[in-house]
Protein backbone atom coordinates (compact mmCIF):
# COMPACT_ATOMS: atom_id res chain seq x y z
CA UNK A 1 0.00 0.00 0.00
CA UNK A 2 2.64 2.57 0.57
CA UNK A 3 3.91 1.66 -2.70
CA UNK A 4 0.82 2.95 -3.90
CA UNK A 5 0.41 5.64 -1.90
CA UNK A 6 4.46 6.98 -3.15
CA UNK A 7 3.32 6.34 -6.39
CA UNK A 8 0.15 8.48 -6.56
CA UNK A 9 2.07 11.46 -5.42
CA UNK A 10 5.02 11.21 -7.90
CA UNK A 11 2.05 10.93 -11.04
CA UNK A 12 0.54 14.21 -9.04
CA UNK A 13 4.33 15.68 -9.54
CA UNK A 14 4.50 15.05 -12.51
CA UNK A 15 0.83 16.14 -13.70
CA UNK A 16 0.93 19.29 -11.99
CA UNK A 17 4.11 20.35 -13.36
CA UNK A 18 3.27 19.16 -17.03
CA UNK A 19 0.39 21.30 -16.26
CA UNK A 20 2.14 24.19 -15.49
CA UNK A 21 4.68 23.68 -18.59
CA UNK A 22 2.00 23.38 -20.84
CA UNK A 23 0.74 26.74 -20.26
CA UNK A 24 4.11 28.34 -20.00
CA UNK A 25 3.70 29.32 -16.35
CA UNK A 26 6.17 30.16 -14.07
CA UNK A 27 5.44 28.38 -10.23
CA UNK A 28 5.22 32.12 -8.49
CA UNK A 29 2.03 32.86 -11.20
CA UNK A 30 0.34 29.86 -10.58
CA UNK A 31 0.86 30.25 -6.79
CA UNK A 32 -0.26 34.41 -7.60
CA UNK A 33 -3.95 32.75 -9.21
CA UNK A 34 -4.29 30.30 -6.35
CA UNK A 35 -3.55 32.72 -3.34
CA UNK A 36 -0.46 30.82 -2.16
CA UNK A 37 3.46 31.78 -1.78
CA UNK A 38 5.89 30.64 -4.70
CA UNK A 39 7.24 28.39 -2.15
CA UNK A 40 4.27 26.67 -1.24
CA UNK A 41 3.25 25.59 -4.50
CA UNK A 42 6.75 24.39 -5.03
CA UNK A 43 6.51 22.38 -2.07
CA UNK A 44 2.95 21.29 -3.51
CA UNK A 45 4.28 20.71 -6.96
CA UNK A 46 7.71 18.61 -5.57
CA UNK A 47 4.75 16.30 -3.83
CA UNK A 48 6.13 17.58 -0.56
CA UNK A 49 2.75 19.22 0.82
CA UNK A 50 -0.92 18.36 -0.39
CA UNK A 51 -2.65 21.23 -1.21
CA UNK A 52 -5.65 22.98 0.68
CA UNK A 53 -9.47 21.69 -0.93
CA UNK A 54 -9.62 25.38 -1.88
CA UNK A 55 -5.96 25.29 -3.69
CA UNK A 56 -6.94 21.98 -5.24
CA UNK A 57 -9.85 23.53 -7.19
CA UNK A 58 -8.24 26.62 -8.22
CA UNK A 59 -5.48 24.61 -9.44
CA UNK A 60 -7.78 22.34 -11.35
CA UNK A 61 -9.99 25.41 -12.46
CA UNK A 62 -5.89 27.05 -13.59
CA UNK A 63 -5.26 24.13 -15.61
CA UNK A 64 -8.84 23.41 -16.74
CA UNK A 65 -9.10 19.96 -15.56
CA UNK A 66 -11.14 18.52 -12.66
CA UNK A 67 -9.57 17.75 -9.22
CA UNK A 68 -9.59 13.99 -10.04
CA UNK A 69 -7.50 14.38 -13.36
CA UNK A 70 -4.96 16.39 -11.27
CA UNK A 71 -4.74 14.77 -7.96
CA UNK A 72 -6.35 11.45 -8.39
CA UNK A 73 -4.45 7.98 -9.27
CA UNK A 74 -3.69 7.19 -12.90
CA UNK A 75 -6.19 4.00 -14.33
CA UNK A 76 -4.13 2.84 -17.20
CA UNK A 77 -6.61 -0.34 -18.77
Amino acid sequence: MYQEETLGVISCVNKLRAARKAQGLTQAKVANFVGIERTHYSRIERGDKRPSLKVAFSLAELFGSSVEELFGPEIKP
